[in-house]
């Protein structure tokens, strides 16, 4: 999935020089995506023998669980790459991104590979997020820093804007939340 986090301007940034490395890009996927991955909140779809895309989301409540030695073994991973592992902590060190209301279901990445983004795979991803957050009266907000995503995320799920924040150069995130959940 580092193919895809490279096209997201925040881990592009990360990466900077070392995006072009296909190595370094699996490295960040594997850093950001561990502890959401053993936290039981990530859903994957694969395309034959390969993964389509990524979804991370969390509930009110959850909690992230400890990568334990793989971190260690990242951790030496990053060593070798100095600046990337500058910008990477650079980017932990910041205050989280707000969310538009308490108890409302985020989703911090949402990664498709190049190859298969016509093929409904975001969609397919979003489904127990969107069944989660019906079933327990929750909305779901994302971040994104690609203005097609934006678009995206409001024309396929009527989502609307709530914040924007600059984290990076070159890099602005752009909140989206979905509709008020409302009594039928």
């Amino acid at each position: 999935m580092g193919d895809a986090l490279v096209e997201m301007p925040l881990f592009d940034w990360v990466l900077g020089d070392d995006a072009r490395d296909p190595d370094s890009r699996a490295l960040l996927a594997r850093v950001i995506l561990r502890p959401m991955l053993l936290s039981g909140r990530v859903l994957g779809v694969h395309d034959g023998d390969r993964l389509a895309g990524v979804l991370a989301w969390h509930a009110p409540g959850d909690r992230e669980a400890s990568a334990g030695t793989q971190v260690a073994e990242d951790a030496q991973q990053l060593v070798q790459r100095p600046d990337m592992a500058r910008r990477l902590i650079d980017l932990w060190s910041r205050d989280p991104l707000p969310a538009p209301e308490a108890g409302a279901v985020g989703v911090p990445i949402a990664a498709v590979r190049p190859g298969a983004r016509s093929a409904g795979v975001l969609h397919r991803l979003m489904e127990p997020v969107e069944e989660y957050c019906a079933a327990h009266r929750r909305r779901f907000f994302v971040w994104t820093g690609r203005e097609e995503l934006r678009d995206g995320f409001a024309r396929g799920w009527a989502l609307s804007l709530f914040a924007t924040v600059e984290v990076a150069d070159r890099a602005t995130l752009y909140g989206l939340v979905s509709a008020p959940v409302v009594d039928s």
